[in-house]
Order: C-alpha cells, then structure tokens, then sequence
C-alpha cells in the first residue's frame, strides 16, 4: 500500500483506506486487518491511524466493535445533518463537498384533500401542485422527496420550478417567500419496492423519512414535503442540552 498526499499524516491514512474501500480492496462486510497490522502495513503509528479509523468510522464507512474487531459497513460516502438549522438539502449536499443532483421530477397538479388541507391550513380543493423527484449527491440516489405546495404560491411557473435545485432557494429568490422554520417529524420506515427502485437498494431495506411543513413569518405554512432517505447514506444528528 501507499500513502497518498496532502495535509496531515491522519488525514493521509484516512484517503488511503477509504480508497482501498472505494475499489473493493476491502469489501463491505469484510473485516479489517488489526490496528497492529494496519499501523504496520502503512508504516505509520498506531495513534494516527486511530484518528484515521474513528474518522472513517463517523463518516459511517465502518464499525469498531470493541474486543471482536473492524468492520467495512458501506462503501458510500455518508452524509451527517444537523436538524437544528433550517437549511435546503443543496446546500448541505454542497457543504459535504459534493454535488447535488435532481432526476426524474413528476409534476402532479390537484386539489387539497385530507390532512393537506389542515397542515397547510387551506380550504378543501384548494388547488395544490405537488413535485416527487429523485435527490443525488455525485449522482448517488440518495431520497426521494414529494413537495405539496398551493399553486398560488408558484402561479405558472411549475416548469421553472422543475429546473431548480434547490426548493429553498427558488421560493425565497424567485418568489420572495422567507422561510423561518419548519415543524419537522423524523421516523423510520422500510422501502417499498418502488422506492426501492427509485433509490437503487432492495426492497425492505431501512429508511429514514424526514416529514415538515415549512413556515414563513406570521407562523403561515407555506410548504409540505416528505422525504424518503437512505438509511447507508444520511443520518441526522441531534445536539441535546439539558
């Protein structure tokens, strides 16, 4: 093996191993060599590559179980988001230093029915547009989300709409619309096979879905959207104080 270069010697090793996990070297479900090994074949000491190790470890690459070993648990890069700021999944996709992707946009035009009706506060066949589309970061499928906005809050511009990224920026640029915070659900389901589909994982597989309606000032929902996130890929993190 062979170290590649920038910045610290940690950082270093944690290129180095991700590579080897990203081409297979190290196959998901395979168990890594010991620390003692590890630190040997890299020709680096042991409390670098425990930096390296617990890096890749919180990133969600792999597993240490303590007194049985190392294990590779995805070969994906894993996206960590903090629900405490309200911020568009663009933006935090490019954060991550990746790139954002949308594909297969569906465009349904309706009536407000059911709970749509009081999440967003509206009266009964009030016509509504909803946008199911597939969100990528490097072109990894990674959710599906479904946005239920009135049609007055986008008038015609439905297929402009289709064209952006980030729904956020959109609504707050386009269409002057600030968005101050959201009351937001966070479950855990299983993927249908057509979700499945869409996200390229096996039916049943563990999701995340991230349910909120958006609200701009005066405590007025704007927007609903749902998510349906792989659980290998995001996972949220909470910062809890007493």
């Amino acid at each position: 093996m062979e170290l590649k270069k920038p910045d610290t010697l940690p950082d270093r090793i944690y290129l180095t191993i991700h590579g080897l996990i990203q081409k297979g070297e190290y196959p998901v479900g395979d168990k890594l060599p010991s620390e003692q090994e590890l630190a040997k074949q890299l020709r680096v000491s042991r409390t670098a590559l425990r930096e390296a190790l617990q890096r890749l470890e919180l990133d969600g690459y792999i597993d240490r179980r303590h007194g049985v070993g190392t294990f590779v648990i995805s070969a994906s890069p894993q996206l960590n988001a903090g629900l405490e700021k309200l911020e568009s999944m663009t933006d935090f996709i490019k954060w991550q230093g990746l790139t954002p992707g949308t594909i297969n946009t569906v465009v349904i035009k309706g009536q407000a029915t059911g709970p749509i009706t009081d999440l967003l506060q509206l009266e009964p066949e009030t016509p509504i547009i909803t946008f199911e589309r597939v969100r990528t970061a490097d072109k990894l499928p990674f959710a599906y989300d479904i946005v239920v906005v009135p049609e007055a809050v986008i008038g015609d511009d439905d297929r402009e709409i289709q064209q952006q990224e980030s729904f956020f920026a959109y609504l707050e640029q386009q269409q002057n619309q600030q968005l101050i915070y959201s009351n937001c659900t966070i479950f855990a389901d299983k993927a249908t096979p057509e979700l499945a589909d869409k996200l390229r994982i096996e039916p049943g597989e563990a999701l995340q879905v991230l349910e909120q309606v958006h609200y701009t000032k005066g405590n007025k929902p704007l927007y609903y959207g749902k998510s349906y996130i792989r659980n290998d890929v995001m996972k949220f993190h909470f910062i809890r104080r007493r």
